[in-house]
């Protein structure tokens, strides 16, 4: 689009919403977040701020059926047109409106940049340094507890847990219907410590996630709006983690591709038998959205997207009881198959019996 189809988008959101209007101007800020209308955000020099404005929710809704208008799109609730994904020069735009926004009208705003700086300035920022002075990534630092107190079950699985939210590790909790997957899912989320900006993707809302920075998307497939439009509009929203209720579909292979373009901490649920089936069931998911890859190259990319995965079942009267945990080293060139390496195996109870005996 043209700088004057740019000039009237910035003007629109001057008229509607005045008080983003320092945070336009302003050349250190490259995305503007509003969550909805009492929860807005900017990235300002790289660093995430929290804003303490009210913009008004029919404001919001009124800008983004503006901002649609000069797209070319009539913006209306409930429908596939629920959603504004647009590129002005110089400016990226996209909004969703409540219900598919399941906390209200949201929108994101982010400036592209039009300084370049010399690569002399990243070495006297730091930004090539050995070593990380700021701590961004201490996360990544974090160590996994000892394999065989995780072997044990109880505190030691927990760790790992704990280990697997705290140091951002991509993986999945799989199992049957009434197993406590998303149970389970809200229990770790509630160990995520409250500095990432979180968007999650649901059939139906059921993840709880109590922080401060967070898009809640709900799909509709009677709409039109699927959880695979939802995927693809996540990046669009500058999101840190990315949260998956479940996968059933085609969604897996953008949630896939997702997760593979360097975002962290990002997690879903899928149906699957065990831990090693969850792989084979992910393909076939894959395989539906008309990828012409060959297998060897979509096993490589899921082995590096989650290699992290959670069985859990449901046993006697008890839901939510973890029977597996593994990890996948990656795919065996001369085999094709996952390399699986059981970290937790729940014993069946005869089975206990018998070793003790």
């Amino acid at each position: 689009m043209d700088l004057a189809v740019t000039n009237r988008a910035i003007e629109l959101v001057n008229q509607g919403l005045t008080q983003l209007r320092p945070y336009l101007d302003d050349p250190s800020v490259t995305e503007i977040m509003v969550n909805r209308h009492d929860s807005v955000f900017v990235e300002r020099a790289g660093q995430m701020q929290h804003l303490d404005l009210r913009l008004g929710e029919e404001k919001v809704l009124a800008l983004i059926r503006r901002l649609g208008k000069l797209a070319g799109k009539d913006v209306e609730p409930n429908t596939v047109n629920a959603i504004v994904d647009s590129r002005f020069d110089g400016m990226r735009v996209a909004g969703v409106l409540a219900p598919t926004a399941f906390n209200g009208h949201c929108i994101c705003i982010r400036r592209h940049s039009t300084s370049v700086f010399g690569l002399a300035s990243y070495v006297e920022s730091g930004r090539m340094d050995l070593t990380d002075p700021e701590g961004t990534v201490a996360a990544a630092s974090l160590t996994p507890p000892p394999m065989g107190e995780v072997a044990k079950g109880g505190a030691g699985l927990q760790s790992f847990l704990t280990w697997l939210i705290k140091s951002k590790q991509n993986f999945l909790v799989v199992g049957s219907t009434g197993s406590g997957k998303t149970a389970l899912l809200n229990s770790m989320i509630a160990e995520m410590d409250d500095d990432a900006r979180v968007l999650t993707i649901e059939d139906t809302h059921e993840l709880i996630v109590n922080l401060s920075n967070v898009v809640i998307l709900e799909s509709n497939e009677q709409a039109g709006i699927t959880s695979r439009l939802l995927v693809k509009l996540a990046l669009r929203f500058r999101p840190d983690r990315i949260l998956m209720g479940e996968v059933r579909g085609a969604e897996a292979f953008d949630l896939m591709r997702a997760v593979n373009s360097g975002h962290r901490g990002c997690f879903a649920t899928l149906h699957a038998n065990s831990a090693a089936d969850a792989m084979g069931a992910l393909e076939k998911m894959i395989l539906t959205a008309g990828v012409d890859w060959p297998l060897s190259s979509i096993r490589q990319d899921i082995a590096n997207a989650f290699p992290y995965v959670i069985f859990a079942e449901r046993r006697a009267k008890r839901s939510g009881v973890i029977s597996e945990v593994a990890r996948i080293d990656g795919v065996d060139p001369n085999t094709g198959r996952y390399n699986v390496h059981e970290i937790f195996k729940r014993r069946n109870y005869y089975d206990s019996l018998a070793i003790a005996a």
